[in-house]
């Protein structure tokens, strides 16, 4: 899929730019929590709090993945040493569950670590962060002291966020078809990458499940209102000569009266569409809802194919919309294009 591989491409992209631009303030944020430690400690690195910081998944595992690394390097020459995040996999899975010092340390006190190392990001604006680093024991004298600390600094992060699209449904019934229509809306938002079902949910930011109903009716037009109130003005007026014209005698006004009634030729079918999206967020579980209606119409005489054509494009419209509408509500912005249909025909 086009839309995926692009999504996909912009975010490796912000994700390089990102790393390009850090690795200067986590090497200086590892060297300065490092050279206070005391000699033949354990280190543990605590998973980052992905709701305080409000940052994406894909960023958070690139911080730790870097300042684990530069953690490694500082210790290279240390009697100290840091254990394997492999070690720590299942803890930092329920990652989301604790969320302070003390609870992660608990969950830590089987690995044989001695010191809890954690970052702190808080996001100051919609591009960057603050970060910072502590460093905390966990067992023995040195439990609950705050052993050593870095600097503040300031990062480039733009926000960016990972979306799983769970389902998307009309009322019961399997509508991926239509799922392009959605994604081609939430692309407009550079910052939100769709990932693939795969993806486990520990890993997302976001997921999401669509659902819409579509209907059909008529409705009157101008045409059809006048037509109806012609055909009832001749019927009167036809009502009326008739009873002038004396019994036997032949109505001469009778051709102008007779008039056949093709207002309902002239009404119009109209395509309903109401579109609704539940957006989970992973790190607190909250609920937020996004819908959207969308409707297109076409002569009641249309044919068939005309008909089809018509109410797809008016569930096509709504979807764009809706997934214009998530990506406003995810990042907090508004989308810089217009939430029209265009892309969708």
């Amino acid at each position: 899929m086009r839309i995926f591989k692009k999504l996909v491409l912009l975010n490796a992209f912000f994700l390089i730019f990102f790393i390009s631009q850090s690795n200067a303030n986590v090497e200086k944020i590892a060297t300065e929590v490092v050279k206070d430690l005391p000699d033949n400690v354990i280190l543990a690195i605590q998973p980052l709090d992905r709701k305080k910081a409000n940052i994406s998944m894909a960023s958070s595992s690139g911080i730790i993945e870097k300042f684990t690394n530069e953690i490694q390097r500082a210790l290279s020459n240390s009697s100290s040493s840091l254990i394997d995040r492999s070690k720590l996999e299942s803890i930092m899975l329920e990652q989301e569950e604790f969320q302070n010092i003390e609870e992660f340390s608990n969950l830590i006190e089987n690995t044989g670590a001695d010191i809890l190392v954690g970052l702190s990001i808080t996001r100051t604006n919609s591009s960057s962060v603050e970060i910072s680093a502590r460093s905390f024991g966990v067992k023995g004298n040195l439990a609950g002291q705050v052993i050593s600390a870095s600097k503040t600094y300031k990062m480039d992060l733009p926000q960016s966020f990972v979306i799983k699209i769970k389902s998307i449904k009309q009322g019961q019934k399997d509508r991926k078809k239509y799922l392009s229509s959605f994604i081609d809306g939430i692309s407009n938002f550079n910052e939100i990458e769709v990932t693939s079902q795969n993806i486990a949910n520990h890993q997302l930011d976001y997921i999401i499940d669509i659902n819409f109903e579509f209907d059909i009716s008529e409705r009157e037009t101008e045409e059809s209102k006048k037509a109806a109130e012609t055909a009832k003005g001749l019927a009167l007026f036809g009502s009326l000569t008739n009873n002038m014209i004396k019994p036997g005698k032949v109505n001469p006004l009778a051709a102008l009266t007779q008039t056949e009634d093709n207002s309902a030729d002239l009404k119009q079918l109209v395509f309903i569409t109401n579109a609704e999206a539940k957006i989970l967020k992973v790190s607190n579980n909250s609920e937020l809802y996004s819908t959207s209606e969308s409707e297109t119409s076409a002569p009641i005489n249309s044919s068939e194919g005309d008909k089809k054509k018509n109410a797809g494009k008016s569930v096509k419209d709504a979807l764009y919309v809706l997934g214009d509408d998530v990506g406003n509500k995810i990042t907090g912005s508004k989308s810089s294009s217009s939430s029209g249909g265009s892309l969708l025909d």
